[in-house]
């Protein structure tokens, strides 16, 4: 499959897609109960929507250190390359360094 998909046996309590969905559900896990983390995996494809960023700012602004956000930013979609890996990079970076967990960067091929 393109998406991972959700799993209780592995904790795994949601699966998006590219539209930036889960990451907004991810802060509001975070929101609701900040004794506990939540480990949230994103694209750079995700990365695309305005609702990631969004949720990011929330992160950011509310504060929710108890949200782990890494960020797979290898230059692929679902369905193909994303040539915005620069524009994404730059945007990470007017975060505050702990907003994101991780954003790391892997060279790969297109997928055929």
């Amino acid at each position: 499959g393109i998406h991972a998909t959700k799993d209780r046996a592995y904790r795994i309590w949601g699966s998006g897609g590219s539209l930036g969905q889960l990451e907004t559900v991810a802060v509001g896990m975070a929101m609701a109960d900040r004794t506990k983390n939540v480990y949230l995996l994103s694209s750079d494809g995700s990365m695309q929507e305005g609702a990631s960023w969004e949720a990011l700012w929330m992160k950011s602004d509310l504060k929710l250190d108890n949200l782990k956000w890494i960020v797979s930013a290898n230059g692929l979609a679902a369905y193909r390359t994303i040539d915005q890996l620069k524009l994404t990079r730059m945007r990470a970076l007017t975060f505050p360094p702990a907003a994101l967990t991780r954003c790391f960067t892997e060279s790969v091929t297109s997928p055929s």
